[in-house]
């Protein structure tokens, strides 16, 4: 046998051993996590809903112009309809649940030359969009950004000139929210309407405004996460997308801008 293979006789030489982490240790890691993810969060928070803001802005004025190219084409009257609360014509109560409000939208066939306009019908094959989370459909009227009709920097979205859908039934809605349903019209919902020339009608002029904001409990809670409730702090997170009423032109603008 070659020698140079020969097994090494003897006690085998021993592996050092792994020492392990101390309870002071682990704690210490845990503290320093812990204070990284505090101030990372909020920051992360804050990015994440400008994010849905700029990303919701962006989806509801590739609707608006979609739904007037449409009207054009089909030489019909369609309006983009974006209901904020969609209220019992009995009681006035909100039938949907926060966060389906101010959120969704679709395209659907009306009649009429002013509001309240009359739902004739969805376009065929479309379906509910809705802006991302963190974002919501504030306002859509005559005014620009979130205002009064008087004032920027209001406390909270005020319709001002809002258009109207009215005949819309529990049933039209079934897609939206599978609790609604039944042949009980609503009250009026609130819509952008294009005719079949493609001019935004009975408006003098057209603001939709996309904000960070929360909607819970019929209410608004008009702040930034992390931040106080007032009105600076809340025009510091939206845009406005002003359509010509005539040409259909789109211009997005932050309150910097207005």
């Amino acid at each position: 046998m070659n020698a140079n293979l020969a097994k090494p006789h003897g006690k085998a030489t021993p592996r050092p051993r792994l020492r392990g982490f101390t309870l002071v240790e682990m704690m210490v890691v845990i503290v320093i996590a812990a204070i990284v993810m505090a101030i990372a969060i909020p920051s992360f928070v804050k990015m994440t809903s400008g994010s849905a803001v700029r990303s919701g802005t962006r989806l509801v004025a590739a609707q608006l112009r979609l739904t007037r190219q449409h009207a054009i084409s089909q030489r019909r009257t369609i309006a983009l309809i974006m209901p904020g609360e969609i209220k019992a014509t009995s009681t006035g109560n909100n039938l949907l649940p926060d966060e389906l409000s101010y959120v969704a939208m679709k395209p659907a066939y009306v009649t009429g030359s002013s509001s309240p306009f009359t739902f004739a019908g969805w376009v065929e094959g479309a379906k509910w969009l809705h802006v991302p989370r963190g974002a919501v459909i504030a306002e859509a009227d005559t005014d620009k950004g979130i205002a009064d009709g008087a004032s920027f920097n209001v406390t909270e979205p005020t319709p001002n000139g809002e258009c109207l859908v009215e005949k819309v039934t529990l049933n039209d809605l079934s897609d939206l929210d599978g609790s609604l349903s039944g042949a009980t019209e609503v009250l009026g919902i609130r819509a952008l309407v294009f005719s079949p020339t493609g001019r935004v009608l009975d408006m003098t002029e057209s603001h939709t405004t996309i904000a960070q904001i929360t909607y819970t409990k019929d209410a608004w809670i008009v702040r930034s996460p992390g931040d106080s409730g007032t009105a600076t702090k809340l025009a510091a997170n939206q845009f406005n997308i002003e359509i010509n009423i005539f040409t259909g032109r789109i211009k997005i603008e932050t309150p910097d801008q207005y």
